[in-house]
This record gives C-alpha cells, sequence and structure tokens, in this order.
C-alpha cells in the first residue's frame, strides 16, 4: 500500500481515537507537551526542553492499531506521525 492508501483507510481510526484530545502541558515524571485525552492521560507529546521532532505516543491507547489494518507498525507510527503533522501542525520527525 502507498502511504495515501495507508493515510486514507487510517484517518477515521485517528479522529476517533483523537476526538476529545485537547494540546497541552502535563506533567508526569517529565514535563510533557502533546495531545492528552479527557481524563489528563498523555496520549501522544515530547519532552518540555528536549529535542521537541521526537515524540513518544502511549501504545497502550492504540494497541493492535497496526493488524486492524493489515499493515507493519512502522507503516503504523509513520501514518499516525503524518497524521499528527498534517491535522495538528506539529513538526514531528521520530515517533517511538
Amino acid at each position: 500500500m502507498t502511504d495515501e492508501q495507508i493515510d486514507k483507510i487510517t484517518k477515521k481510526y485517528w479522529e476517533h481515537k483523537l476526538k476529545d484530545a485537547t494540546i497541552k502541558n502535563g506533567t508526569t515524571k517529565y514535563d510533557w507537551y502533546g495531545l492528552f485525552d479527557s481524563s489528563g492521560e498523555l496520549l501522544v507529546g515530547c519532552v518540555i526542553g528536549d529535542d521537541d521532532s521526537t515524540w513518544f505516543y502511549n501504545e497502550q491507547g492504540f494497541v493492535h492499531g497496526s493488524k486492524i489494518f493489515g499493515i507493519t507498525n512502522t507503516e503504523f507510527k509513520e501514518a499516525f506521525k503524518r497524521y499528527l503533522n498534517k491535522t495538528y501542525g506539529f513538526n514531528i520527525h521520530i515517533l517511538f
């Protein structure tokens, strides 16, 4: 599948998973900037003051995502990164 095809089939999934997400700063063990769900759980973000192009995502919130679409985990994360950059204007280069 091409990136465009993957993006097309995953778009509604990202919209559903992030429908109540809010961009903000938050604190867990570190100070984070990113998307948090309505209960304050970090969904995807970067450590404030660190390399802001390297982001991390909460895999528990997206478990089995790659299997749902029949794509590799790398393709899944790349599609997520493209969606986040396009939809939220983030500058994510690396997503762990």
